[in-house]
């Protein structure tokens, strides 16, 4: 797990301004990212173009739905530090998505 998530953890866990519903929110989208990553280097290997773009997609889809959830409830620093972070893998699959 990158040193970022780790803090963003501790922080988010820890802050009892926020609700139970938040923190499970975050763990899901930090858990998902992190157990569909090695899904998608599969594909990728195995040249299955179609259902790569397809879960790229979905995936893109997702991360800015909870981009959004994200930043209505998050604190400044804590928002900015979670947003920076999803931003750049969507950023990463969109490049991957367009060199297809």
């Amino acid at each position: 797990m990158d040193p970022i998530i780790e803090i963003l953890t501790k922080n988010i866990m820890n802050n009892n301004k926020y609700n139970e519903k938040l923190k499970k929110e975050f763990i899901f989208t930090i858990n998902r990212i992190y157990a569909v990553r090695p899904n998608l280097e599969q594909m990728y290997r195995s040249m299955d173009y179609i259902l790569l773009y397809s879960n790229l997609n979905d995936e893109i889809l997702f991360l800015v739905k909870q981009q959004k959830y994200f930043n209505l409830y998050l604190e400044d620093n804590v928002n900015q530090v979670l947003d920076d972070f999803l931003e750049n893998i969507i950023r990463s699959y969109n490049h991957l998505m367009n060199s297809l």
